[in-house]
């Protein structure tokens, strides 16, 4: 019985060490499905950090155009932003981009906006641009290109164009006669030699200054409240059909006459540097201030003006009369 005892005891001691070992074993397998299982958490962290942007939500054509944009300009030393969720670009809740807002981004040659078809704001103001290309983007409704090289500009299919912001370029000709819709144009600073503007009956805001315009037709703009066409070569300018008017400013060109009697709405009027021998502003009872400088001017009407209500420029020989 002892002798069975003892065989019994050494039997459970074997027993015992074979669980703690296979225990063990089992162990020492977790632990390393653990640690596997850890490392490639980490790895999978690590490799979504380095990700692209996922363009999740975003029309895949959109997104393709305005990639090919990216790369190209870019490539060709532009700084536009890579990131698609960018304040540059906005996108609709349909994930359609809107809006494309580069401006001062070093961009260069042609743009094309070709592929966007739901863009309906475009802003590239002061790059090196020397083309560009809005044909396809039907749903423009405002263009601002102000400061670059173009040297034609065509926007007859952005029928739904109400801002026109052209300024600062070499344009020598520009048509905007397919855009009825347009309410604002600034085409200033160009090389234009006419400028028609007979189909743009909503215009209210029309910049055509520093050009080479001889002839300037507005009778047709009669909502039209604010006209710089200052620093031309007009010779005469009829203002009368614009009795909205508030700000008129044709300095700088070859002006003998100006009749502004039935644009009583004004409250800024700049006639400078022209060659006026009178100036009648009786009925603008509305003005605030008036420039009519370096004119020929030998007398000045105010009297229906008090110095307090009229902020005044011209020439210290003219002999004028306040209120």
């Amino acid at each position: 019985m002892k002798k069975f005892g003892k065989r019994r005891s050494k039997l459970l001691v074997f027993l015992l060490l074979l669980c703690m070992s296979a225990g063990c074993s089992k162990a020492d397998t977790a632990s390393e499905k653990t640690e596997a299982a850890t490392g490639e958490r980490t790895e999978n962290v690590t490799e979504e950090a380095l990700a692209p942007e996922n363009p999740e939500g975003k029309n895949d054509a959109d997104v393709k155009a305005l990639q090919k944009i990216i790369e190209e300009q870019n490539a060709s030393g532009a700084d536009m932003p890579t990131f698609l969720d960018d304040k540059a670009y906005k996108w609709d809740e349909n994930g359609r981009l809107t809006e494309l807002n580069i401006e001062r981004c070093k961009l260069q040659g042609e743009l094309s906006c070709k592929g966007l078809s739901a863009l309906t704001h475009l802003n590239c103001v002061d790059n090196e641009i020397t083309g560009l290309d809005v044909s396809n983007n039907i749903e423009l409704m405002k263009i601002y290109c102000d400061y670059n090289q173009l040297s034609s500009l065509d926007v007859s299919n952005n029928t739904k164009l109400e801002v026109l912001a052209c300024s600062y370029n070499e344009l020598s000709s520009l048509d905007v006669s397919k855009n009825a819709a347009l309410t604002n144009l600034n085409c200033g600073h160009n090389q234009l030699s006419s400028l028609d503007v007979s189909k743009n009956a909503a215009l209210l805001h029309l910049n055509c200054s520093n050009n080479y315009l001889s002839s300037l037709d507005i009778s047709k703009n009669i909502v039209l409240t604010r006209l710089n066409c200052g620093y031309n070569q007009l010779s005469s300018l009829n203002v009368s059909p614009n009795i909205a008017l508030t700000e008129l400013y044709c300095g700088g060109n070859q002006l003998s006459s100006l009749d502004v009697s039935q644009n009583t709405e004004l409250t800024a009027l700049g006639c400078e540097y022209n060659k006026l021998s009178s100036l009648d502003v009786s009925k603008n009872t509305a003005l605030r201030n008036l420039n009519c400088g370096l004119n020929e001017l030998s007398s000045l009407d105010l009297s229906n003006f008090t110095e307090m209500d009229l902020s005044l420029q011209c020439d210290e020989d003219v002999e004028v009369l306040w209120r």
